[in-house]
């Protein structure tokens, strides 16, 4: 059985979007006596199929796409339709390109029940960040407009905060970039139907959905993170969530020192120079919200 530093290896390889070592790495380790490195073997074996397939079409300074040209017969569309949301986000958030990005259109096989990230998945590799979207999207102009918007996002969020943002804010802006919650959520929250988390325990419902648990569960974490950022889309406008980013690394030296002497978290900070509240009282005045919208 493999120890830790094998693993090591495998995570390393994937990080730097070697797909063939980390592939033949994880068959030789197995999935772990209880199958628990299952998931991410399922995530290596998807992309190493694509690979193996696929072109590369260097796009821009900021952008290449990967294909598989028999499974996607209209290359210009494809990446014209990438390009076209990628700019809209951006644009939205006022966010200039520039950290490099693959977006590669994941192989119609590894299209499966057990298939993790199966919409769609952002992941910060080297020397690029990677957005990996399901083919079936890719043959849809509105589902890829959709897709890339949301995983774009991710990279926004990432380069503003400096990889600081805890999972719920990152989800909140990419769901809400995306076209918000589901209408007949946001009518279950505000009657009391699905239980509105606090800021802890929504943070651990995607802790949770990492660890493969949990499909309506995910669901609704997704779903209340959009309602809190529809509720501040209508506070201060979009762009206002362009510089609640921003203000996750705009503090001095000084500040960042008062921050951790007082235990208090970027995302706190940052909602408090922005919107004059800190995450608590966030979540609950986006209830309030949603319940005097019913």
């Amino acid at each position: 059985m493999p120890g830790d530093w094998a693993w090591r290896e495998v995570i390393k390889a994937y990080n730097w979007d070697r797909l063939e070592a980390a592939y033949e790495m994880t068959l030789s380790f197995g999935m772990g006596s209880d199958g628990s490195r299952g998931i991410f073997f399922r995530r290596i074996e998807a992309e190493f199929l694509t690979r193996k397939a696929s072109v590369q079409e260097k796009v821009n300074a900021w952008l290449t796409v990967e294909y598989i040209p028999d499974q996607n017969p209209n290359p210009p569309a494809l990446i014209q339709g990438i390009v076209a949301a990628c700019d809209e986000i951006a644009r939205r958030l006022n966010w200039a390109h520039g950290p490099p990005v693959m977006v590669s259109v994941i192989a119609e096989e590894a299209d499966a029940p057990w298939m993790p990230g199966r919409n769609g998945y952002f992941i910060d590799k080297y020397p690029y960040d990677k957005i990996c979207i399901p083919n079936f999207s890719a043959q849809d102009p509105y589902r890829l407009h959709s897709v890339v918007i949301h995983e774009y996002t991710h990279e926004i969020v990432q380069d503003l905060t400096r990889g600081k943002a805890p999972t719920w804010l990152n989800e909140m802006v990419a769901v809400t970039a995306q076209g918000g919650p589901s209408p007949e959520v946001v009518a279950k929250y505000a009657s009391g139907q699905l239980s509105w988390l606090d800021p802890a325990r929504l943070q651990r419902q995607f802790v949770r959905e990492y660890a493969g648990q949990g499909d309506w569960d995910r669901y609704n974490a997704y779903q209340q993170s959009a309602c809190i950022g529809k509720y501040l889309v209508d506070l201060k406008g979009e762009q206002a969530i362009g510089d609640l980013l921003r203000a996750f690394s705009d503090n001095s030296f000084l500040k960042e020192l008062a921050m951790r002497a007082m235990n208090s978290s970027p995302s706190e900070e940052a909602l408090k120079q922005v919107y004059g509240m800190g995450e608590k009282d966030l979540f609950e005045r986006a209830l309030e919200w949603l319940t005097g919208r019913s």
